[in-house]
């Protein structure tokens, strides 16, 4: 393997980790942590999940913190199952579209509520001095289980 095969292989680890270690954040609700993974303003791309019209918005990094924080609420809790990452390079720019799965629960009439949705994140990143950081995402759902009203 040559120098140039072996930073690939490596950028490409570094991305995925990036995308585990966000999973990760979100399901700890370690905010700070989570922050740590985007850029200072993030695009967020909707994809017309159940049943909505799909769109792009940007959002300041912070906004998008409190934003997953209502997603992720104290009394909730989650579990992000991310693979068969594919892993795009482009500079220092890549893209990383992984299958993903979540599993979550929340307190409901005395009981833990669980749901299940699955689809595929499709992530876009750039290398910073502190590492890849999520400029933009999107999710396309392609299915849920016991997803309660919203």
């Amino acid at each position: 393997m040559n120098d140039n095969a072996g930073a690939i292989a490596l950028d490409r680890s570094l991305v995925s980790e990036t995308i585990f270690r966000y999973h990760r954040s979100f399901d700890t609700k370690d905010w700070e942590a989570c922050r740590s993974f985007f850029t200072d303003t993030v695009e967020v791309e909707t994809t017309g999940m159940e049943g909505s019209v799909a769109q792009v918005q940007s959002f300041a990094r912070d906004r998008l913190i409190r934003i997953l924080q209502r997603m992720g609420p104290a009394d909730s809790a989650s579990q992000h199952f991310s693979g068969n990452h594919i892993v795009e390079l482009s500079g220092d720019s890549a893209v990383c579209i992984t299958s993903s799965m979540a599993r979550s629960s929340r307190p409901q009439e005395g009981k833990q509520a669980v749901s299940f949705v699955g689809g595929w994140y499709t992530f876009n990143l750039v290398r910073t001095a502190e590492g890849w950081k999520i400029c933009k995402f999107r999710f396309d759902q392609a299915w849920t289980a016991n997803h309660p009203p919203d």
